[in-house]
């Protein structure tokens, strides 16, 4: 497989550096949503519209693919039940420093896994996700923060489904399409966006 061919789908990422920030943060255009439909889409969009988040999704994508079944179905929940767990404590009123620093580093640490491409075992993966899905999650609640019950529950719904969607939609893509010789630039890329997220 020409690397060439694979050039447009990893040159995706850098075009999404025109996102704004308030869309990055708030799918509904700065308001805390109030109903549950608008709670899930929220929590649905948000991964997604995030490049720092996005970016760590993909990238834990391509490293979960390095496990056999079924670790590589079940290890990233990890990341679901972590960010869920990092969600609460923000809405708790608990208090994390550096939560966007550590964002992009787990962001740099995913893309330079990748660029390594030896394969990673279930336990270090395990860590990295369990580690980021915490401050990930506690980033995805600034757009629910003073929520009612109803739509604060389809937001977690929302965020719980679309990680682990992203994640191994991701896997499975990599796994019949993608030439492993493409991984590193694909790791590099993700690599500039945590650095990006660092330095601003």
């Amino acid at each position: 497989m020409n690397v060439r061919k694979q050039l447009p789908g990893i040159c995706f990422v850098p075009g999404l550096f025109s996102s704004t920030e308030v869309f990055a943060h708030h799918v509904m255009n700065g308001e805390i949503p109030t109903t549950f439909l608008q709670g899930l889409l929220s929590g649905l969009a948000h991964p997604v519209i995030g490049l720092d988040h996005l970016t760590f999704l993909l990238m834990a994508g391509v490293l979960a693919r390095s496990l056999e079944f079924p670790m590589r179905f079940t290890v990233p929940l990890l990341f679901v039940v972590s960010a869920l767990f990092g969600t609460s404590l923000q809405l708790s009123g608990v208090t994390l420093q550096s939560t966007e620093v550590l964002i992009a580093l787990s962001v740099i640490a995913a893309g330079g896994l990748v660029i390594w491409q030896h394969r990673i075992r279930a336990i270090p993966l395990s860590v990295l996700l369990l580690f980021a899905g915490l401050f990930h999650g506690y980033a995805y609640a600034e757009a629910i923060v003073g929520s009612e019950t109803a739509p604060l529950a389809a937001y977690l719904i929302g965020l719980a489904m679309i990680h682990y969607a992203v994640i191994v939609a991701t896997m499975i893509t990599v796994e019949k399409i993608f030439n492993p010789r493409v991984l590193p630039y694909v790791g590099s890329t993700a690599l500039l966006v945590g650095v990006f997220y660092l330095s601003v």
